[in-house]
């Protein structure tokens, strides 16, 4: 059982501005009044209380002397508290997760079963507030057994792995896909190992995987060698093909994410979070046209917000006339002549879409918005060498080197629909004939500064002026890094003992032909060097470690910037008590207290001290 307090930390986008068009904007989506003001009220309400509870029990049942058997588990784990998600910070409230699993071993034999399973309880996201119910299982059903031929010079291991995703969220999570949304893989492989020499073995294997979603099936391929010349040393080179398949989520999610950030959740946009689905979908036409927008300014006599629009300047025009008019901006008068020179195509004045996200502009004539395709699998291929190595008993190296290429990357939650403005220049232009230069500049100033809508379609799951955040797979990025390991007794008696290790990166941000930002989300540079003390004997242990992480961008979802360096001390101390099974352990991390943040959107950490026994009764 554990209950603490979180350190706090307030995100701006976790607000609600003015309540009654929050209340109005979730009374449009489906929601009653009274659902919709609880919705509004939790928004930005922050619990910084964790709480967590965690049970598990397991039954063995062993014949063969012990060496097989039956075992089977059951655990639960209940939690409270703020967790990171894709559309900002979520406030679970006994959030309920527990798995059944059973295992048979006999000889070379393995079989097991198990079903993960979840629920959400009250749980909701900060930056949306309405409750999420979350009832989705994981079915998993594994088969493996080998043999070895030529007196175990030959070996082989090979097995089949089926998984049935069952998402059930009820509508909260999977909106317009529930019911349609049930996965189904299965695998199969085959492991070589091979001794080639006593000091030479060659490791070879493939698998073959099939999706219910994705149309093709997958084949990923491994090979290694290992070379050990002496008992202290040894080489290893090796290639591997690995994949990783679209989630629920990739395809399914349909989710409110709430007010977009300011300026523009004050205006009424909002976000929601959209799959790809299994066939894809787009809010640009083969010509190059717009299907259209939804704007927070269309009145409710025309449709109101959650009305699809035609993306063209005389509607455009019409919208931020009446948005300026509304919020005073213009007086009536000048409103009223405004609408009486409505541009009556879009030819007269230039269309702007600008992408929110990363604050690129273009003309709507040049936009091309590729199709958001179904989600496809990605691949990671890394060729690998490395070398361990002991000396006089006493010091260990450890080095690898790799090269990684990712084909078919999938994005993180990104903003797919750009929003549209009137161009100022061309808007000026326009004006001057009938209002003089001077009037007609500032008019269009005006006119050019707010957003009259934001791109979207009847295919994207858009329930108003929602920027559509999805999953797109952005083509390739490769990188290199190498990995360091030390350790050296200091002592004959292995009392005292150094450890070290470095990590590089080569690349912490990649190009992407069509401009998505894609980031690492961790450091080109990281290590630690430690120092450990252990004194059985007498019962104590201690440690002190300083982790370095160099500084590096982020980029997932609505979390973007960057991370600072930081250099980190750590404190270890343990005692056994003498005649007991009792260990008093002392841990401190961050020993100094600097203030550090590991990522965007979280709380700034100081120092953590926890003083914990251990009593062991068997």
């Amino acid at each position: 059982y554990l209950d603490a307090e979180e350190w706090e930390y307030f995100d701006p986008v976790e607000q609600v501005g003015d309540p009654a068009v929050c209340v109005a904007d979730k009374m449009a989506r489906g929601l009653s009044m009274e659902e919709a003001q609880v919705a509004c009220s939790r928004i930005g309400a922050r619990n910084f209380n964790i709480e967590r509870y965690s049970f598990e029990g397991r039954l063995d049942w062993r014949f063969n002397d012990g060496r097989d058997g039956v075992v089977a588990t059951y655990g639960r784990n209940s939690s409270s508290g703020i967790e990171m998600t894709g559309l900002g910070a979520g406030q679970t409230d006994g959030w309920i997760s527990e798995f059944y699993q059973t295992r048979l071993t006999f000889d070379r034999l393995f079989v097991q079963g198990y079903v993960n399973q979840s629920n959400a309880g009250d749980s909701f996201l900060l930056r949306e507030g309405t409750v999420l119910a979350d009832e989705s299982k994981l079915m998993v059903g594994q088969i493996q057994h080998g043999f070895a031929v030529a007196d175990g010079r030959q070996d082989f291991t090979y097995g089949f792995d089926y998984f049935a995703t069952r998402p059930d969220s009820k509508g909260s999570i999977y909106g317009s896909y529930e019911g349609d949304n049930d996965i189904d893989e299965w695998g199969v492989y085959l492991q070589s190992k091979t001794e080639l020499s006593d000091q030479l073995d060659f490791v070879a294997a493939l698998r073959l995987d099939s999706h219910s979603i994705i149309p093709d099936n997958v084949w990923s391929p491994r090979a290694a060698v290992v070379f050990t010349p002496t008992a202290d040393h040894g080489f290893h080179a090796g290639y591997n093909r690995a994949f990783s398949t679209p989630t629920a989520l990739n395809y399914f999610l349909d989710i409110p994410g709430g007010f977009a950030p300011e300026p523009l959740g004050q205006l009424g946009f909002t976000t929601r979070a959209y799959g790809s689905g299994r066939d894809g979908w787009s809010v640009q036409n083969p010509d190059g046209t717009l299907r259209g927008m939804r704007s927070p300014f269309n009145p409710a006599i025309t449709g109101g917000p959650q009305q699809l629009l035609p993306a063209d300047v005389p509607v455009m025009w019409q919208l931020v006339v009446g948005f300026l008019e509304a919020t005073g901006q213009i007086d009536a008068a000048t409103a009223a002549g405004l609408r009486g020179v409505t541009p009556t195509d879009n030819s007269a004045v230039a269309r702007i879409a600008l992408n929110p996200l990363t604050g690129d502009a273009s003309t709507v004539s040049s936009l091309v918005l590729p199709d958001i395709e179904p989600t496809r699998e990605s691949y990671t291929e890394t060729f690998e060498v490395g070398w361990n190595g002991f000396f006089e008993d006493r010091v260990q190296l450890v080095a690898d080197v790799y090269y990684t290429r990712k084909s078919d990357f999938v994005s993180p939650l990104l903003v797919q629909t750009p929003l549209l403005f009137l161009e100022e220049q061309t808007t000026a232009a326009y004006l001057t004939p009938f209002f003089g230069s001077a009037a007609a500049a500032q008019l269009a100033a005006g006119l050019a500064q707010v957003p009259a809508g934001v791109v979207s379609s009847d295919s994207n799951g858009a329930q108003g002026p929602d920027l559509i955040l999805s999953y797109r797979n952005v083509g390739e990025v490769d990188f290199w890094g190498s990995d360091l390991s030390l350790e050296v007794f200091l002592d004959a008696s292995r009392t005292w003992r150094l450890s070290g290790m470095y990590s590089f990166v080569s690349k912490d941000e990649f190009d992407i032909a069509d401009g998505t930002p894609i980031t690492l989300n961790a450091p080109m540079h990281k290590g630690s060097l430690g120092l450990n003390y252990r004194n059985l004997r007498q019962g104590f242990t201690g440690s002190t470690r300083v982790r370095f992480t160099g500084g590096f961008p982020a980029t997932s979802a609505g979390f973007v910037g960057d991370v600072d360096s930081h250099a980190i001390v750590d404190l270890t101390a343990g005692y056994e008590i003498p005649s007991t099974s009792a260990t008093l352990q002392l841990s401190v991390s961050n020993l100094f207290g600097t203030e550090y943040r590991t990522f965007p959107g979280v709380p700034e950490i100081g120092r953590f001290t926890m003083l914990s026994v251990r009593y062991e009764l068997f």
